[in-house]
């Protein structure tokens, strides 16, 4: 409409925000390590840059070691918040072994069996201790100076690698002198007294070396093994000064000897179980010798009191041709009397009543286990002890108790209940005819008064049905009640 005019307004259109794509970094290596340039770019305008470059730190992650290569990580952190964290990780090349730094080290160790040494040769990796080279050489022995018989000899080992590290080791022998191997001969010469003996020595090693020749005269002894009605045995023995030379002995069998017999002496052991016979000969210095064991009667036997007898018996059976060296013995000894053994003893409680009073008695007897005659009995009044007297409750106690004279026997103890007893005593009239009164007494166990009481007596005639009786009425607990008397 053209009476209207174009008409405008201006509106204020808010600024985006940045569209940012992905962040690049770039690597860049220094003489140090690497610089690190991360940028991002807006995706609404390519003039739209953020750029930020850092210095990345390094760390080991993998330390590297002989013949293993290990690990290195470089690590970019940015302030920008729009850049994340950038690592790069690095390989460490593999370090060499060192065998140069550490000397090498040698052990020699002895074979018995074999007679000869093994030797091992070690390094210690210098770049890492834990890694050694190890090789067992070969080994030879050569005698340098051979030994004698009284002269050490000289022998050198000698141990080679093959490995350049390592170097030919020797180790110096001293062979033992081997000593002399000698032979002894010994040459026995009859003389008119015996023998003389003749020893000497020659080394096998060496027939230059021997030893000085020996003379000894050689002693005698005539021995009869089986007894001298036997063939015996007669030895030469040739003792040398020379420690090289043992002792020779040389031997002859001799006749038997006709001996006489001695007086024999006896022996007898201290509990009389053997006896040993000895007789010595009185013509030679021989002793025939027989221990026998003995044999035991018991001829009277003990009793406690009186000892008894028994008799040991030897009987010897060695014979010297068809006499008995020996005779019988016999000896008596005493048979202690082992005195009594008497036994635990027993107690018998009895008892005697007398005109209502009780008294104990207790006999205490013992007897020998050896012998039922042997008897000690030994019997005693006891005496009593009231603890407590008979109530109208009920019984009290008493206690009766036996000593003896004879230490055997021990103090005995006997607890009864006490018991109340009641009699009743009537009293005549002074006129002479009837009663006055009736007197009532309560007794205990053992006759001990322990309460009365007196009542008047009354006459009552007779009747039809009963007699005449006097009576008497009591109040107190023990006698309560009426008495009668008839008369």
């Amino acid at each position: 409409n053209e009476l209207f005019e174009t008409a405008t307004k201006e509106v204020e259109i808010p600024a985006l925000t940045h569209n940012w794509g992905e962040p690049s970094y770039l690597w860049t290596e220094t003489a140090t390590g690497y610089e690190v340039t991360a940028t991002i770019v807006c995706g609404r305008s390519d003039d739209h840059v953020e750029t930020e470059t850092v210095t990345a730190t390094y760390d080991e992650t993998t330390p590297a070691e002989c013949e293993t290569t290990g690990l290195g990580t470089w690590t970019a952190e940015f302030e920008n918040e729009l850049f994340e964290t950038a690592t790069k990780e690095v390989e460490i090349p593999a370090l060499t072994h060192d065998w140069e730094t550490n000397a090498p080290q040698y052990t020699w160790l002895w074979n018995d069996e074999d007679k000869t040494y093994t030797v091992t040769g070690t390094i210690l990796c210098g770049t890492n201790t834990d890694h050694e080279l190890t090789e067992e050489a070969t080994v030879r022995y050569q005698e340098i100076t051979p030994a004698e018989c009284e002269t050490a000899g000289e022998g050198t080992f000698t141990a080679t690698f093959t490995d350049e590290h390592f170097e030919t080791q020797t180790k110096d022998l001293e062979i033992p002198a081997k000593g002399h191997d000698w032979t002894i001969s010994y040459e026995w010469t009859s003389t008119e007294n015996g023998y003389q003996v003749t020893a000497s020595g020659v080394c096998e090693n060496e027939n230059a070396h021997t030893i000085p020749a020996e003379i000894v005269t050689a002693t005698e002894k005539v021995d009869y093994p089986n007894g001298p009605n036997n063939e015996g045995t007669r030895t030469y023995t040739a003792i040398f000064t020379n420690e090289n030379y043992e002792t020779q002995t040389k031997t002859e069998t001799v006749a038997p000897l006709n001996l006489l017999l001695g007086e024999s002496q006896y022996v007898w052991a201290r509990d009389n179980s053997t006896v040993t016979g000895n007789n010595t000969a009185t013509n030679y210095n021989y002793t025939f010798t027989e221990t026998v064991t003995t044999s035991y009667e018991e001829i009277t036997p003990a009793d406690c009191e009186n000892p008894g007898q028994g008799k040991y018996t030897a009987t010897f059976t060695l014979m010297y041709g068809q006499t008995a060296v020996f005779t019988t013995q016999e000896k008596m000894v005493d048979i202690p009397a082992p005195g009594h053994d008497y036994q635990q003893p027993t107690y018998e409680w009895s008892l005697e009543v007398v005109e209502g009073v009780t008294t104990y008695y207790c006999t205490a007897t013992t007897v020998c286990s050896h012998s039922e005659d042997h008897v000690i009995t030994e019997t005693v009044k006891a005496e009593y002890d009231v603890v407590s007297a008979p109530t109208a409750e009920g019984a009290g106690l008493i206690t009766w108790t036996a000593e003896f004279e004879n230490e055997m026997f021990e103090t005995q103890v006997k607890e009864l209940e006490n018991k109340a007893t009641v009699r009743y005593f009537w009293h005549p009239a002074e006129s002479g005819g009837g009663y006055d009164y009736c007197e009532a007494k309560a007794y205990d166990s053992v006759g001990n008064v322990i309460d009365t009481e007196t009542a008047q007596a009354e006459h009552v005639d007779a009747t039809e049905t009963t007699d005449a009786y006097y009576k008497a009425v009591f109040t107190k607990f023990w006698f309560k009640g009426t008495m009668k008397l008839y008369k």
